[in-house]
């Protein structure tokens, strides 16, 4: 499915949670003055990811911010499109 995602939401996903590699590289190979970007993904992936941030979340107080709820937010968006 192809989503359009934020550069910092992708950007913590890809490197907060245990996503494909190939989605990883995904990410990277964007353009790093891009807002947003189109993002091609299985919904699954999305929907772990932001299980798995969530998780990160609440059990580190370092990330329970504003900003990683405003991310997780964005991901628990995209994640209920599928």
């Amino acid at each position: 499915m192809q989503f359009k995602i934020s550069q910092m939401a992708a950007y913590t996903i890809a490197d907060l949670t245990d996503l494909d590699p190939e989605l990883v590289k995904q990410i990277y190979s964007r353009p790093s003055k891009a807002d947003y970007f189109c993002f091609i993904a299985p919904i699954e992936a999305l929907q772990k990811a932001r299980d798995e941030l969530e998780e990160l979340i609440k059990s580190n107080e370092q990330y329970n911010t504003e900003i990683y709820n405003d991310i997780l937010e964005e991901i628990g968006y995209l994640a209920t499109l599928g």
